[in-house]
Protein backbone atom coordinates (compact mmCIF):
# COMPACT_ATOMS: atom_id res chain seq x y z
CA UNK A 1 0.00 0.00 0.00
CA UNK A 2 2.50 2.55 1.26
CA UNK A 3 4.82 1.25 -2.13
CA UNK A 4 1.53 2.24 -4.37
CA UNK A 5 0.92 5.67 -2.67
CA UNK A 6 4.60 6.59 -2.73
CA UNK A 7 4.63 5.81 -6.67
CA UNK A 8 1.28 7.80 -7.39
CA UNK A 9 2.60 10.44 -8.98
CA UNK A 10 5.20 8.97 -10.94
CA UNK A 11 2.36 6.37 -12.54
CA UNK A 12 0.44 9.42 -12.86
CA UNK A 13 2.75 11.44 -15.07
CA UNK A 14 4.14 7.71 -16.77
CA UNK A 15 0.42 7.85 -17.74
CA UNK A 16 -0.28 11.37 -18.75
CA UNK A 17 2.77 11.26 -21.08
CA UNK A 18 1.79 8.23 -22.59
CA UNK A 19 -1.24 9.57 -23.13
CA UNK A 20 -0.34 12.30 -25.17
CA UNK A 21 2.48 10.12 -27.49
CA UNK A 22 5.20 11.19 -25.68
CA UNK A 23 8.38 9.31 -24.17
CA UNK A 24 8.04 9.14 -20.24
CA UNK A 25 10.72 11.63 -18.38
CA UNK A 26 12.48 9.51 -15.93
CA UNK A 27 12.97 11.42 -12.72
CA UNK A 28 16.23 11.05 -12.73
CA UNK A 29 16.33 12.80 -16.20
CA UNK A 30 14.39 15.38 -14.49
CA UNK A 31 16.73 15.82 -11.37
CA UNK A 32 19.57 16.06 -13.81
CA UNK A 33 17.65 18.65 -15.72
CA UNK A 34 16.34 20.94 -12.59
CA UNK A 35 20.46 20.27 -11.38
CA UNK A 36 21.83 21.54 -15.06
CA UNK A 37 19.67 24.62 -15.49
CA UNK A 38 21.06 25.72 -11.42
CA UNK A 39 24.30 25.75 -12.92
CA UNK A 40 23.40 27.66 -16.01
CA UNK A 41 21.47 30.07 -13.88
CA UNK A 42 24.87 30.43 -11.53
CA UNK A 43 27.38 31.07 -13.72
CA UNK A 44 25.17 33.33 -15.79
CA UNK A 45 24.53 35.13 -11.98
CA UNK A 46 28.39 35.23 -11.69
CA UNK A 47 28.98 36.97 -15.11
CA UNK A 48 26.70 39.42 -14.54
CA UNK A 49 28.01 40.47 -10.91
CA UNK A 50 31.36 40.70 -11.88
CA UNK A 51 30.51 42.92 -15.63
CA UNK A 52 29.00 44.96 -13.19
CA UNK A 53 31.47 45.49 -10.68
CA UNK A 54 34.19 45.87 -12.73
CA UNK A 55 32.45 49.11 -13.87
CA UNK A 56 33.28 50.38 -10.10
CA UNK A 57 36.67 49.19 -10.33
CA UNK A 58 37.11 50.86 -13.55
CA UNK A 59 35.60 54.27 -11.08
CA UNK A 60 38.43 53.46 -8.66
CA UNK A 61 41.38 52.78 -10.82
CA UNK A 62 40.21 56.40 -13.02
CA UNK A 63 40.18 58.32 -9.22
CA UNK A 64 43.92 57.36 -8.33
CA UNK A 65 44.88 57.48 -12.11
CA UNK A 66 43.23 61.20 -11.82
CA UNK A 67 45.18 61.74 -8.35
CA UNK A 68 48.64 60.07 -9.87
CA UNK A 69 49.08 62.14 -12.44
CA UNK A 70 47.97 65.56 -10.92
CA UNK A 71 50.39 64.74 -7.86
CA UNK A 72 53.44 65.01 -10.16
CA UNK A 73 55.66 67.83 -10.00
CA UNK A 74 54.97 69.27 -13.54
CA UNK A 75 50.97 68.96 -13.47
CA UNK A 76 51.70 70.44 -9.31
CA UNK A 77 53.22 73.32 -11.05
CA UNK A 78 50.76 74.04 -14.29
CA UNK A 79 47.58 73.75 -11.02
CA UNK A 80 50.00 76.80 -9.84
CA UNK A 81 50.14 78.82 -12.49
CA UNK A 82 46.53 77.74 -13.68
CA UNK A 83 43.93 77.38 -11.03
CA UNK A 84 41.08 78.08 -13.34
CA UNK A 85 42.16 75.47 -15.40
CA UNK A 86 43.73 72.31 -13.41
CA UNK A 87 42.06 71.04 -10.57
CA UNK A 88 44.19 68.94 -7.84
CA UNK A 89 42.74 65.48 -7.36
CA UNK A 90 42.76 64.68 -3.94
CA UNK A 91 43.94 60.87 -3.05
CA UNK A 92 40.66 59.17 -2.99
CA UNK A 93 40.77 57.16 0.15
CA UNK A 94 37.03 56.24 0.48
CA UNK A 95 36.96 54.86 -2.83
CA UNK A 96 40.28 52.64 -2.31
CA UNK A 97 39.24 51.36 1.33
CA UNK A 98 35.45 51.14 0.39
CA UNK A 99 34.38 50.92 -2.81
CA UNK A 100 36.94 48.86 -4.39
CA UNK A 101 36.69 45.85 -1.47
CA UNK A 102 32.52 46.25 -1.85
CA UNK A 103 33.10 45.85 -5.64
CA UNK A 104 35.58 42.73 -5.45
CA UNK A 105 33.43 41.04 -3.07
CA UNK A 106 29.86 41.85 -4.47
CA UNK A 107 31.48 40.27 -7.84
CA UNK A 108 32.93 37.20 -6.40
CA UNK A 109 29.58 36.55 -4.48
CA UNK A 110 30.57 37.59 -0.87
CA UNK A 111 28.21 39.44 1.33
CA UNK A 112 26.41 40.40 -1.49
CA UNK A 113 23.53 42.20 0.10
CA UNK A 114 25.55 44.62 2.11
CA UNK A 115 28.07 45.41 -0.43
CA UNK A 116 25.39 46.06 -2.82
CA UNK A 117 23.61 48.55 -0.59
CA UNK A 118 27.16 50.09 -0.50
CA UNK A 119 27.84 50.44 -4.03
CA UNK A 120 24.04 51.19 -4.64
CA UNK A 121 24.64 54.57 -2.49
CA UNK A 122 27.60 55.55 -3.97
CA UNK A 123 26.07 55.31 -7.29
CA UNK A 124 23.11 57.34 -6.38
CA UNK A 125 25.43 60.09 -5.16
CA UNK A 126 27.04 59.95 -8.61
CA UNK A 127 23.91 59.92 -9.99
CA UNK A 128 22.46 63.06 -8.48
CA UNK A 129 25.51 64.74 -9.03
CA UNK A 130 25.47 63.84 -12.92
CA UNK A 131 22.10 64.91 -13.15
CA UNK A 132 22.53 68.56 -11.57
CA UNK A 133 25.49 68.93 -13.56
CA UNK A 134 24.09 68.14 -16.56
CA UNK A 135 21.06 70.37 -15.55
CA UNK A 136 23.00 72.90 -14.99
CA UNK A 137 25.43 73.18 -17.89
CA UNK A 138 21.85 72.63 -19.52
CA UNK A 139 20.80 76.23 -18.17
CA UNK A 140 24.23 77.95 -18.99
CA UNK A 141 24.82 76.43 -22.45
CA UNK A 142 22.18 74.48 -24.05
CA UNK A 143 24.02 71.79 -24.27
CA UNK A 144 21.86 68.14 -23.67
CA UNK A 145 23.26 64.93 -21.87
CA UNK A 146 26.04 63.18 -23.63
CA UNK A 147 26.09 59.84 -24.58
CA UNK A 148 28.33 58.62 -21.37
CA UNK A 149 26.02 60.57 -18.90
CA UNK A 150 22.88 58.66 -20.11
CA UNK A 151 25.02 55.13 -20.00
CA UNK A 152 25.76 56.14 -16.40
CA UNK A 153 21.73 56.41 -15.94
CA UNK A 154 21.74 53.00 -17.12
CA UNK A 155 24.04 51.66 -14.89
CA UNK A 156 22.05 53.14 -12.25
CA UNK A 157 19.03 50.54 -12.87
CA UNK A 158 21.61 48.01 -13.91
CA UNK A 159 23.25 48.84 -10.24
CA UNK A 160 20.00 48.60 -8.75
CA UNK A 161 19.19 45.41 -10.31
CA UNK A 162 21.90 44.16 -8.48
CA UNK A 163 20.49 45.09 -5.53
CA UNK A 164 17.13 44.00 -5.99
CA UNK A 165 18.49 40.52 -6.71
CA UNK A 166 20.02 39.93 -3.79
CA UNK A 167 17.48 41.78 -1.49
CA UNK A 168 16.40 38.10 0.02
CA UNK A 169 18.95 35.22 0.58
CA UNK A 170 17.56 32.50 -1.96
CA UNK A 171 16.48 28.84 -0.50
CA UNK A 172 19.54 26.93 0.91
CA UNK A 173 21.24 24.37 -1.56
CA UNK A 174 20.34 26.80 -3.80
CA UNK A 175 23.04 29.94 -3.84
CA UNK A 176 22.36 31.24 -6.82
CA UNK A 177 19.31 30.93 -8.15
CA UNK A 178 16.80 33.94 -9.04
CA UNK A 179 16.51 35.60 -5.56
CA UNK A 180 14.46 38.27 -6.96
CA UNK A 181 12.03 35.34 -8.20
CA UNK A 182 11.92 33.82 -5.26
CA UNK A 183 11.57 36.99 -3.07
CA UNK A 184 8.54 37.87 -0.61
CA UNK A 185 8.62 41.04 -2.04
CA UNK A 186 5.23 41.94 -3.90
CA UNK A 187 5.24 40.90 -7.39
CA UNK A 188 4.27 44.55 -8.24
CA UNK A 189 7.22 45.84 -6.46
CA UNK A 190 9.16 43.54 -8.16
CA UNK A 191 7.56 44.52 -11.51
CA UNK A 192 7.85 48.09 -11.03
CA UNK A 193 11.70 47.35 -10.45
CA UNK A 194 12.56 45.72 -13.49
CA UNK A 195 10.10 47.87 -15.82
CA UNK A 196 12.46 50.78 -14.35
CA UNK A 197 15.82 48.90 -15.22
CA UNK A 198 14.22 48.32 -18.61
CA UNK A 199 13.64 52.14 -18.62
CA UNK A 200 16.62 53.56 -17.95
CA UNK A 201 18.52 51.32 -20.56
CA UNK A 202 16.59 51.82 -23.28
CA UNK A 203 16.38 55.50 -22.87
CA UNK A 204 20.07 55.51 -22.93
CA UNK A 205 19.94 53.02 -26.27
CA UNK A 206 17.65 55.65 -27.62
CA UNK A 207 19.47 58.51 -26.94
CA UNK A 208 22.72 57.36 -28.19
CA UNK A 209 21.42 56.07 -31.34
CA UNK A 210 19.03 59.14 -32.84
CA UNK A 211 22.29 61.26 -32.97
CA UNK A 212 24.14 58.56 -35.22
CA UNK A 213 21.02 58.19 -37.57
CA UNK A 214 21.87 62.21 -38.12
CA UNK A 215 25.15 61.93 -38.55
CA UNK A 216 24.54 59.06 -41.30
CA UNK A 217 21.73 61.65 -42.98
CA UNK A 218 24.73 64.46 -42.85
CA UNK A 219 26.83 62.21 -44.89
CA UNK A 220 24.34 61.34 -47.65
CA UNK A 221 22.72 58.44 -45.67
CA UNK A 222 26.69 56.75 -45.76
CA UNK A 223 26.73 53.93 -43.31
CA UNK A 224 30.35 54.27 -43.53
CA UNK A 225 31.99 57.36 -43.48
CA UNK A 226 35.92 58.47 -42.97
CA UNK A 227 35.95 62.16 -41.32
CA UNK A 228 38.75 63.98 -43.39
CA UNK A 229 40.67 65.65 -40.25
CA UNK A 230 41.14 61.48 -39.83
CA UNK A 231 43.91 61.88 -41.85
CA UNK A 232 47.33 61.94 -40.20
CA UNK A 233 45.57 62.94 -36.73
CA UNK A 234 46.29 60.87 -33.69
CA UNK A 235 42.60 59.99 -33.41
CA UNK A 236 42.26 57.76 -35.99
CA UNK A 237 38.62 56.60 -35.01
CA UNK A 238 35.71 57.85 -33.04
CA UNK A 239 34.26 55.88 -31.06
CA UNK A 240 31.15 58.11 -30.71
CA UNK A 241 30.24 57.59 -34.24
CA UNK A 242 30.03 53.97 -34.61
CA UNK A 243 26.96 51.99 -36.36
CA UNK A 244 25.89 49.22 -33.24
CA UNK A 245 24.21 52.35 -32.18
CA UNK A 246 21.93 51.62 -34.79
CA UNK A 247 21.31 48.47 -33.88
CA UNK A 248 20.87 48.93 -30.01
CA UNK A 249 18.82 52.16 -31.56
CA UNK A 250 16.37 49.28 -33.23
CA UNK A 251 16.18 47.59 -30.15
CA UNK A 252 15.46 50.26 -27.85
CA UNK A 253 11.66 50.51 -28.32
CA UNK A 254 10.74 46.80 -28.20
CA UNK A 255 12.90 46.69 -25.25
CA UNK A 256 11.25 49.23 -23.35
CA UNK A 257 7.55 47.65 -24.30
CA UNK A 258 8.77 44.11 -23.08
CA UNK A 259 7.96 42.73 -26.68
CA UNK A 260 10.57 39.51 -27.29
CA UNK A 261 12.08 40.52 -24.19
CA UNK A 262 14.45 37.39 -23.43
CA UNK A 263 15.35 37.32 -27.40
CA UNK A 264 16.24 41.51 -27.42
CA UNK A 265 18.09 41.27 -24.59
CA UNK A 266 20.40 38.74 -25.69
CA UNK A 267 20.53 40.91 -28.99
CA UNK A 268 21.41 44.18 -26.72
CA UNK A 269 23.75 42.18 -24.98
CA UNK A 270 26.17 41.44 -28.04
CA UNK A 271 25.92 44.42 -29.55
CA UNK A 272 26.82 46.10 -25.88
CA UNK A 273 29.93 43.85 -25.58
CA UNK A 274 31.16 44.30 -29.83
CA UNK A 275 30.68 47.72 -29.32
CA UNK A 276 32.90 47.71 -26.19
CA UNK A 277 35.68 45.72 -28.13
CA UNK A 278 35.26 47.27 -31.76
CA UNK A 279 34.74 50.81 -30.59
CA UNK A 280 36.16 51.64 -27.47
CA UNK A 281 39.45 50.46 -26.88
CA UNK A 282 41.35 51.84 -24.32
CA UNK A 283 44.64 49.81 -24.38
CA UNK A 284 45.30 51.66 -27.67
CA UNK A 285 47.42 54.64 -27.83
CA UNK A 286 45.49 57.62 -27.49
CA UNK A 287 46.89 61.57 -27.40
CA UNK A 288 45.88 62.22 -24.11
CA UNK A 289 45.29 60.19 -20.50
CA UNK A 290 42.14 62.31 -20.13
CA UNK A 291 40.99 60.58 -23.91
CA UNK A 292 42.24 57.35 -22.79
CA UNK A 293 40.15 57.58 -19.59
CA UNK A 294 37.33 59.00 -21.54
CA UNK A 295 37.36 55.39 -23.80
CA UNK A 296 38.26 53.22 -20.46
CA UNK A 297 34.92 54.52 -19.03
CA UNK A 298 32.95 54.16 -22.15
CA UNK A 299 34.73 50.34 -22.44
CA UNK A 300 33.62 49.95 -18.77
CA UNK A 301 30.30 51.30 -18.82
CA UNK A 302 29.37 49.00 -21.72
CA UNK A 303 30.16 46.14 -19.57
CA UNK A 304 28.74 47.17 -16.87
CA UNK A 305 25.18 47.36 -18.56
CA UNK A 306 25.73 44.34 -20.59
CA UNK A 307 25.95 42.64 -16.87
CA UNK A 308 22.96 44.20 -15.50
CA UNK A 309 20.74 42.94 -18.65
CA UNK A 310 22.18 39.29 -18.29
CA UNK A 311 20.81 39.91 -14.32
CA UNK A 312 16.97 40.93 -16.35
CA UNK A 313 17.42 37.39 -18.12
CA UNK A 314 17.84 35.78 -15.18
CA UNK A 315 15.24 37.47 -13.19
CA UNK A 316 12.50 37.96 -16.14
CA UNK A 317 10.91 41.16 -17.42
CA UNK A 318 8.51 40.82 -14.95
CA UNK A 319 4.57 41.75 -15.32
CA UNK A 320 4.31 45.37 -16.83
CA UNK A 321 5.76 43.95 -20.79
CA UNK A 322 3.82 43.59 -23.86
CA UNK A 323 4.72 40.13 -23.68
CA UNK A 324 2.53 39.49 -20.91
CA UNK A 325 -0.14 41.66 -21.78
CA UNK A 326 -0.56 39.45 -25.11
CA UNK A 327 -0.28 36.30 -23.11
CA UNK A 328 -3.72 37.29 -21.26
CA UNK A 329 -5.59 38.10 -24.55
CA UNK A 330 -5.06 34.31 -25.71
Amino acid sequence: MSSSCTNAPDNQIHTSQIARGRRPLQLGSLITVRSSFRINNAITVIAARCLICSYFITHVYEQYEAYAIMATPNMREKTAKFPDHYNAAPFPWLSLLVLLPCAILAGVGVRVRITAMLLMAEITRGTIALIWQQMSVYVVYKLQPDELAMKRLAMFGCSALMLAHSAQSPPRGNSYAGALQQSSLPKFVKSAALLAARLLVASFVLWSGAPQILRIMVHNWAVVFRHPYHEGHSIKHDGHDNNWLLAEFALGLPFALGFKTSVVTRLMIATLLLEAVTCWQFWRQWPTWQYTAHVRSHFATNLGVSGGLLLLQCCGAGKFTLDQALKKQE
